[in-house]
């Protein structure tokens, strides 16, 4: 997931990304459009492992679109949704499902086909800590990803806003300056 997600462009879209470690989940604000009607989804998205049980659950859903009037962003959230009553209400309903449906569709299609990575290094992730000998997925857990990455063959140089480097050989740290 920390791959994959995209942040927006504005501190208002801004996405967040939470991982309780001990708990064994995490949690992830993101924006959903569906591009045919320019409606967005904002939703609070959690993922949680026990026993080789992955529970799923959306929740503080909003629907946004822009008003074509001035440009304003209207926003409703889904508790104040009266679908039996507003038939516009229920197709916001119904188009969130779909979106979410293939969210979650293809997060477990990526779950089965991408082989989970050996973690070994729990403490220092939790402490948001990187050292020499994590992979990158590690690397990922513990800082987030990068500003910017360089690549050269099988090395790769990992900047973040921080200023700090963390330099890849393998895919494994082998060097890092703060």
């Amino acid at each position: 997931m920390i791959e994959n997600r995209e942040l927006e462009n504005t501190e208002e879209d801004k996405s967040t990304f939470e991982i309780d470690y001990d708990k064994k989940q995490y949690l992830l604000e993101f924006t959903q459009t569906n591009s045919q009607s320019a409606s967005r989804y904002r939703c609070l998205f959690s993922v949680k492992v026990t026993d080789n049980i992955i529970t799923i659950l959306a929740s503080n859903i909003t629907y946004e679109a822009e008003t074509n009037v001035i440009k304003l962003m209207k926003r409703l959230a889904f508790e104040k949704l009266q679908p039996e009553k507003k038939p516009k209400h229920k197709e916001y309903l119904n188009e969130f499902a779909k979106l979410h449906k293939e969210t979650v569709k293809r997060m477990l299609e990526a779950i089965t086909t991408n082989p989970a990575p050996t973690i070994t290094h729990w403490t220092e992730i939790k402490n948001k800590e990187v050292v020499k000998g994590m992979s990158k997925q590690e690397c990922l857990l513990a800082f987030g990803k990068p500003a910017s990455v360089q690549k050269q063959g099988n090395k790769e140089e990992w900047m973040y806003d921080s200023y700090t480097y963390v330099f890849f050989e393998n895919e494994i740290i082998t060097s890092l300056i703060k």
